[in-house]
């Protein structure tokens, strides 16, 4: 039987999402995209499992879903609350790199709440943008507009040792 997980991913990601959470019983609500034009099946699928169930307040949250797209491959959902539970951040991917997005999802987080939101769209880019990076190596990309003492690097995970 074949493997569930694409073996060979064009793009890092598929989409990334800021989800509002839902008021009363209403549905969760999408306030923004990357890239503009997305999946309609992920912008269908992927609010509801954002808020599939209330997070607790206090604390920042990471979880993660999966989705099965119609070729029955596995695209993981990876989420991001802040302590007061009102927005999540979300990274739809082909790849199984649970840390490696949680650690982008913490660095979006930080520079909105540092004041500097502006740069989310030119980090989203970059990452975008850049070839596919080897597991296991470090992703190093530089949002346009910055200078190079501005990158931002991420590891990738190596599929031949445990996570740590």
């Amino acid at each position: 039987m074949d493997s569930r997980i694409s073996v060979n991913p064009d793009k890092l990601f598929e989409a990334f999402l800021e989800v509002e959470a839902p008021v009363n019983d209403e549905t969760a609500t999408i306030l923004k995209t990357f890239p503009d034009q997305c999946d309609q099946d992920t912008l269908k699928q992927a609010p509801w499992f954002c808020y599939a169930c209330r997070p607790e307040k206090g604390a920042v949250q990471h979880f993660s879903f999966v989705l099965t797209d119609g070729d029955g491959k596995f695209r993981f959902g990876y989420c991001r609350y802040p302590p007061d539970a009102s927005l999540c951040l979300c990274f739809v991917s082909a790849l199984p790199w649970f840390d490696f997005f949680y650690n982008i999802l913490d660095k979006v987080a930080e520079l909105r709440m540092d004041g500097q939101g502006e740069l989310v769209v030119p980090l989203l880019k970059a990452l975008m943008n850049n070839p596919m990076p080897t597991a296991g190596e470090r992703l190093v990309v530089i949002p346009e507009g910055l200078q190079s003492g501005q990158a931002f690097s991420f590891q990738t995970p190596d599929p031949q040792k445990l996570s740590s």
